[in-house]
């Protein structure tokens, strides 16, 4: 049972208690009245190691808010925190901040942001990004092992064979060869092959195939009375053949009747006049003959003027025109019948690999379009060998496999090529190029002699080729000029020789910026002191006709200057040029393409 102090009498009563509120316990059955200690969870009483805690806290706190800046002070129950101030602070204001990108800034909020990171911004990396990232290669480690296979990637090791020639199966520089016409250079493992011509076996050019293709096939052999005529067949030749028409044959019979003989006069020389032939009846005294003491010495012989003496004066019969001819392998002059019927041959033959003579148009033209000199480089270890201008590059392959493709043949690293024939594709022989360079061009000329009426004047117009003063002619009554003959000069245009040399026809310009070019009047043009860039284009007039050539040299005035060539020009097989370089001469060539109707740029060469 509970008990109490009385505060009376000091004694101990006994309380009656049937009940306690919380925090106290009562327990009806023993009487007990109990409390529990107080927790964060429990009302109850104050144990004395909580008592202990809580007396060692903080007495209360008064607050105080002296100053603008500096730190907050507790001293004893006095805690101070000042009235902190942007100024007080040494801060600066939300428009006194700025970000530089990535980073943005927003003066009205003080709000700092960044944009997420892609292909074309700046910014942060999104865990999306870091984990495509991070599942990219790692640094990769380098391994060389073995001599031959495939490398091979295995995690991060990258492992590339020390690969050798041995280990690749190939063949050393050396270990190969090249049969004739090809050429091998063990240093440099190039093959090549010279061009074919006359002397030399090798390849054929596409000009030599094209020249070569426009010749003549093979004629088989008439005899010596007849003629190949238009319908390329060989008829017998004579007067059938060749219809007179107006114009008449020459022959002694007509020669001799167009001459009448008049004898007027003693004294003079003879003439002839419109088919009349004077001779003077001479005399003594129309001569004006000697005393007869006197004697007269002809060829060596002394003749006695003392008696009458005479002399007959010889009669042309017949004077034959100046033959030409193509045999031999030079230029040769021959005479026939010198004391009676001359007959004067000058033999002119085609220049040939074999003979000096006039140089066909066709082989100019086969000349001309040869290759520049070529210098060759190196660059490089792989790819395909390229051709521009004059510079021809051959990578150093450095490969060991080496594919050679029909006709070539590769035996035991022996690379040879068969000659061609009518079976077998191969290279030009020497003597297959003599034989197709000497065929026959077709000349369309022939076709009008198809039928038997051809006339003397049609026959007259395809002769162009004779030589000698005056124009070669079919007539009744033919005016007889004795030829002239000259020494043929290669080096002159006006020379009467068929071998005379044929001058380009050049238009000179002396800087313009928008030159006009005639091809109907010129072959090439100069460009000199060029001040100004070309452009918008070079005007191109006239009718050219397919495979025409043209050439521009070019050179400025001390400054470069840029060229704009126009729609009628077209880069093929050589880059269009599009600018000088100061004082050097540029030259660029060009055939024109009569399918495209452009001028193709095939060669440009750059002064050094």
């Amino acid at each position: 049972m509970p008990y109490r102090i009385n505060p009376i009498t000091g004694t101990l009563d006994l309380v009656s208690v049937s009940s306690a509120t919380n925090p106290v316990l009562f327990n009806s059955g023993t009487g007990v009245v109990s409390m529990l200690v107080a927790t964060n969870a429990q009302d109850g009483y104050l144990s004395f190691t909580d008592w202990i805690s809580f007396n060692a806290k903080q007495n209360p706190i008064s607050v105080t808010n002296t100053g603008t800046s500096g730190n907050a002070t507790l001293v004893g129950t006095t805690l101070n925190i000042p009235g902190y101030t942007l100024a007080g602070l040494g801060g600066i204001s939300l428009t006194g901040l700025s970000a530089s990108a990535p980073l943005i800034y927003n003066n009205l909020t003080g709000a700092f942001t960044i944009t997420q990171a892609s292909a074309i911004n700046n910014g942060y990396l999104s865990f999306t990004d870091w984990s495509t990232f991070n599942g990219k290669q790692n640094a990769i480690t380098l391994l060389t092992s073995g001599s031959s296979g495939s490398s091979t990637l295995v995690g991060s090791t990258l492992t590339i064979p020390t690969y050798t020639l041995a280990g690749l199966g190939g063949i050393s520089l050396t270990a190969l060869s090249a049969a004739s016409p090809m050429i091998y250079n063990s240093g440099s493992g190039q093959f090549s092959m010279p061009m074919a011509n006359g002397t030399t076996n090798g390849y054929l050019s596409s000009v030599h195939w094209t020249v070569f293709n426009s010749k003549q096939a093979n004629i088989v052999a008439g005899t010596t009375s007849q003629y190949y005529r238009g319908d390329k067949t060989f008829q017998t030749l004579d007067t059938d053949a060749v219809i007179e028409a107006t114009n008449l044959y020459y022959t002694d019979a007509r020669a001799r009747a167009a001459i009448s003989l008049s004898t007027a006069g003693s004294s003079g020389s003879s003439t002839y006049v419109g088919g009349l032939l004077t001779i003077p009846t001479y005399t003594l005294a129309g001569l004006g003959g000697v005393p007869s003491s006197r004697s007269l010495t002809i060829n060596g012989t002394a003749y006695d003027l003392s008696a009458n003496r005479s002399w007959s004066v010889g009669t042309v019969t017949s004077v034959a025109a100046l033959t030409l001819g193509t045999t031999g392998a030079d230029i040769s002059s021959s005479i026939a019948n010198g004391t009676t019927t001359p007959v004067i041959t000058l033999s002119i033959p085609t220049a040939s690999a074999s003979a000096r003579g006039a140089l066909s148009s066709t082989d100019w033209t086969t000349f001309n379009s040869k290759q520049n000199t070529i210098i060759l480089t190196t660059s490089g270890s792989s790819g395909a060998a390229t051709l521009v201008g004059s510079t021809l590059n051959i990578p150093q392959y450095t490969s060991t496999t080496y594919l050679f493709s029909a006709p070539l043949v590769n035996t035991a690293g022996t690379v040879s090529i068969a000659p061609a024939s009518g079976t077998v594709n191969g290279y030009l022989t020497s003597t297959d190029w003599t034989t197709f360079n000497n065929k026959a061009v077709i000349n369309s000329s022939l076709s009008q002699f198809g039928t038997n009426n051809t006339t003397s004047a049609q026959l007259a117009a395809l002769i162009t080729n004779e030589t000698g003063t005056g124009s070669l002619v079919f007539a009744t009554n033919p005016t007889l000029t004795s030829p002239i003959l000259v020494t043929p000069n290669l080096g002159d245009a006006t020379a009467s020789s068929l071998t005379a040399r044929i001058l380009p026809r050049v238009l000179s310009i002396t800087s313009s910026a928008t030159p006009s070019v005639n091809t109907d009047l010129y072959d090439a043009v100069s460009i000199t002191a060029l001040a100004t860039s070309i452009t918008p284009g070079i005007t191109m007039t006239g009718s050219p006709n397919n495979f025409d050539k043209l050439l521009f040299r070019f050179k400025d005035n001390g400054t470069a200057r840029n060229i704009t060539w126009g729609s009628s020009f077209t880069a093929m097989g050589a880059v269009l040029p599009t600018t000088t370089i100061a004082n050097k001469v540029l030259t660029v060539g060009f055939i024109y393409d009569s399918i495209l109707s452009k001028w193709g740029c095939v060669v440009t060469a750059q002064e050094a």
